[in-house]
């Protein structure tokens, strides 16, 4: 009995000796030795050697940067000599519903705050410590001026979803020219990130070349990054957020002249804080420590939270001059008191009152059912000054001749704010 049970344990150590590996050695010349010494000690060696902070250093994701005085400059994440959870599953469930850039129809999300793990979905194998702990600098200057809002699109928005592990294709130029012409005003483009690991330098390098096609064909970008498309699929913990987050941070600064917003995204289905596997719905430490990251890597960019009890939880009565919402059930309301508007996009007491008291700006699509003239009355009550029209609500919006209706009080609430577009 105690040699089959050694014989087991040795058999799953050589299994995840493997798998961390072929991991770590992927793309590195198949002449490098791949089988370390089964014991625990030597996979500890093997991991300890192949996650070594050299070999995430920054040259490998976005080039060697040069300072002022024209020398290179490398850093690197902060990643532990060995991890300590190990992963038994090889492989995480990928989505292979969309390929590249398409347009992403609605999503069914009546279901809030959700964070039971299925029994399927075990924690990811890495567990890093990113470096986002500075300080960022600060972004209310006192009054009511939203920073960075003059780059945000006004009116229409069009979503695109682009899962970064399935080779797909950049926005292009002639496309984003296309959609001006239309009358989009901005698109919304979620990246879906690998859930399980770092990000490589192609998958940064394809950010950074979306970001320059936008800026080419001057449309604003609305940037979300999740980790699924469905409810219930699996998000990353909270370590492998921020140090994915701390690989962004680079592109996102380089761009952000392009980008018009940036939502808090990362957890649970659609990158909208709601039925997180890794029990991250109500985290508010990691919602600001997402915060931080974006507003030290995006001074001049407005972040949209999901929820305004975070919000709440995080700033009390002093929202920050760079902080808005983000609404994605604008008009399936079903009563008056707060919990039946937008579809639960209220989760306590004084959360709708908060946002119009803070007249926050907000950005956002509209849902499933409701009705156009319900969506107008949303918008002209809670500042909303962008939007996606999608599904047969968004078609009854221009088949009833609401469109315009809309999309004008989206402007009127944009000049309100003192944004010229």
């Amino acid at each position: 009995m105690v040699a089959n049970i050694a014989d087991l344990i040795t058999s799953q150590f050589n299994i995840i000796a493997r798998h961390m590996t072929d991991h770590c050695l992927d793309g590195k010349s198949d002449s490098l030795q791949r089988q370390p010494d089964s014991t625990e000690s030597g996979i500890s060696s093997a991991i300890k050697d192949c996650y070594s902070p050299h070999n995430f250093s920054q040259s490998n994701y976005s080039g060697d940067r040069q300072s002022q005085s024209g020398k290179s400059e490398t850093g690197h994440l902060d990643i532990p000599d060995v991890f300590k959870q190990l992963n038994n599953n090889d492989h995480m469930q990928h989505h292979h519903d969309h390929k590249g850039h398409s347009h992403v129809e609605g999503h069914g999300h009546h279901w809030r705050h959700q964070t039971t793990q299925p029994s399927d979905i075990s924690t990811p194998i890495i567990d890093t410590t990113p470096p986002i702990t500075d300080k960022p600098p600060t972004v209310s200057d006192g009054s009511h001026h939203i920073v960075g809002a003059d780059k945000l699109p006004v009116g229409a928005l069009r979503q695109t979803l682009s899962v970064l592990d399935e080779n797909p294709t950049n926005l292009s130029v002639d496309y984003l020219k296309s959609l001006k012409a239309e009358g989009i005003s901005g698109v919304r483009d979620k990246y879906q990130l690998p859930n399980d690991r770092l990000l490589n330098p192609s998958e940064l390098a394809f950010l950074d070349r979306d970001y320059a096609a936008a800026r080419e064909a001057g449309m604003p970008m609305v940037t979300i990054f999740s980790y699924t498309q469905q409810a219930g699929g699996a998000d990353a913990p909270a370590d492998l957020v921020k140090a994915q987050l701390a690989q962004l941070a680079p592109v996102l600064s380089k761009n952000e002249d392009t980008i018009g917003a940036v939502e808090l995204g990362f957890v649970g289905a659609w990158g909208e804080w709601n039925r997180s596997t890794n029990g991250n719905d109500n985290n508010t430490t990691l919602a600001k420590d997402i915060y931080d990251g974006f507003s030290k890597a995006l001074p001049d960019t407005p972040v949209a939270f999901r929820y305004v009890h975070l919000v709440r939880e995080i700033f009390g009565d002093n929202p920050p001059a760079n902080v808005i919402m983000q609404n994605d059930s604008i008009g399936e309301s079903h009563g008056t008191a707060w919990r039946d508007k937008d579809a639960g996009s209220y989760n306590y007491s004084g959360d709708y009152e908060y946002i119009v008291n803070h007249n926050l700006m907000t950005l956002g699509e509209n849902q499933e059912s409701g009705t156009p003239a319900e969506i107008l009355k949303r918008v002209q009550d809670t500042n909303i000054t962008s939007m996606e029209f999608w599904g047969s609500v968004g078609q009854a919006v221009k088949s009833e001749g609401m469109y315009d209706d809309i999309v004008a009080a989206m402007r009127q609430n944009a000049l309100n704010d003192g944004i010229a577009f």
